[in-house]
């Protein structure tokens, strides 16, 4: 990738571009090729933040109620968002920064990319070559294309005059930055075969970038009930249900309300609808998560899960306590299981150990056994036993 020196000194404002917002052509119109039901612009600004870019220039044409919407949001979370026409409003925000880092509005790096881009410690306009395949990336000249990612010195925007027609200010950026003979960077094209580099000028690619991203998703779920019938549930439902506003305080809140109901009626004996109610908790649990990659600004409240696996795990405990065919001891029993899956968070395991070890619902499930098949403990006790021997085998490799 690219040769980069770290360099956490330098100042970075990231300018991202809005100025085709007005065309007419929703097909042409990079806004409406919306990522999993998210803008471009959005998903641009939410990585850049993780690496700590705190100072978002847009600029436009028009300014449609969804970038005043998104400017509202990050103003809430600290972030600064300005909005500029013309390079001469550009100047007037650069004052006390270094470097400008320059985003086409259709380019979506990875991580590593787009850590590697910020952590250059010099000034460079990413590149590729002009084969057929690239041509829809603006051409620099006949043999080489800009690849959508630059980072330029302020300086070069006090040189931009009037904007010629039909130009934007990343072009005009771009091209005072190839006058001053900035640095030019291969991209190789291997990042673009391999999806690290995504150029979306279409509601079909960017339909395809979403599949991928809810693919890697659905990978990282650890438990097996959660990764064959959770996630896949989740993918169908949330987006039919995200734009409505009362969803996020449903998926905030809802799982520890669910928990903590599972808990009363495992303490009042009802041992059926508690795992019933545990099982929904869950599937919150897991639905919050997933609509984390549906809109990659919200900040879920990261103390609910603790919170909630707690609840369950104590109301586990109550349900196998309060059986009367047992002693109340065994409810112990319960919360070891529990510890178990809680423990092998923190262990390095094979895929097919964490489907197993780490999947609260599959634990559910081995107490619904127990309550309607089996009787009290049993299942619960071999549950127990499997993971302790899973443990043993998998530590001793």
């Amino acid at each position: 990738m690219l040769n980069v020196t770290q360099n956490s000194k330098k100042s970075i404002i990231a300018l991202l571009s809005a100025q085709n917002v007005a065309v007419a052509d929703a097909g042409e119109n990079p806004m409406h090729h919306l990522i999993l039901g998210q803008p471009i612009i959005t998903r641009q600004i939410a990585q850049l933040m993780k690496f700590g870019i705190t100072h978002f220039i847009i600029a436009i044409n028009t300014l449609p109620g969804i970038l005043l919407a998104l400017a509202d949001q990050l103003t809430e979370k600290g972030v600064r968002m300005d909005f500029v026409r013309s390079p001469q409003e550009l100047s007037a925000k650069l004052s006390g920064t270094d470097f400008i880092f320059v985003q086409d509005d259709r380019v979506i790096g990875d991580h590593q990319l787009i850590n590697e881009c910020l952590s250059v410690s010099s000034p460079y306009i990413a590149t590729m070559d002009g084969r057929e395949e690239n041509k829809a990336f603006e051409n620099i000249d006949l043999n080489t294309v800009w690849a959508g990612l630059a980072l330029l010195p302020v300086e070069l925007a006090q040189g931009i005059g009037a904007l010629p027609q039909d130009w934007s200010i990343s072009s005009c950026l771009l091209r005072e930055g190839i006058t001053q003979n900035i640095h030019r960077r291969p991209i190789p094209q291997a990042l673009l075969q391999t999806g690290a580099l995504q150029f979306l000028q279409s509601d079909d690619d960017a339909a395809v970038y979403s599949k991928s991203l809810l693919s890697e998703y659905n990978n990282d779920q650890y438990g097996w009930i959660e990764h064959i019938l959770f996630a896949p549930l989740a993918k169908i439902i949330l987006p039919r249900i995200m734009r409505s506003p009362s969803v996020g305080k449903l998926l905030d809140f809802g799982p520890a309300l669910f928990a903590l109901g599972a808990l009363v009626l495992a303490a009042s004996s009802q041992n059926i609808a508690a795992i019933a109610v545990g099982m929904i908790a869950l599937f919150l649990l897991c639905m919050r998560d997933i609509a984390a990659v549906f809109n990659p600004l919200s900040q879920p409240q990261k103390w609910i899960a603790p919170l909630c696996y707690a609840l369950l795990a104590f109301a586990a405990a109550a349900g196998v306590a309060r059986s009367a065919y047992i002693d109340a001891r065994f409810g112990i029993v319960a919360l070891v299981a529990a510890g178990i899956i809680g423990i092998s968070t923190f262990i390095d395991l094979p895929v097919w150990a964490s489907k197993l070890l780490r999947s609260p619902a599959l634990f559910a499930v081995a107490l619904l056994l127990d309550v309607m098949i089996f009787g009290p403990v049993w299942t619960v006790l071999i549950f127990v036993m499997a993971q302790i021997a899973l443990l043993l085998i998998v530590l001793r490799k």
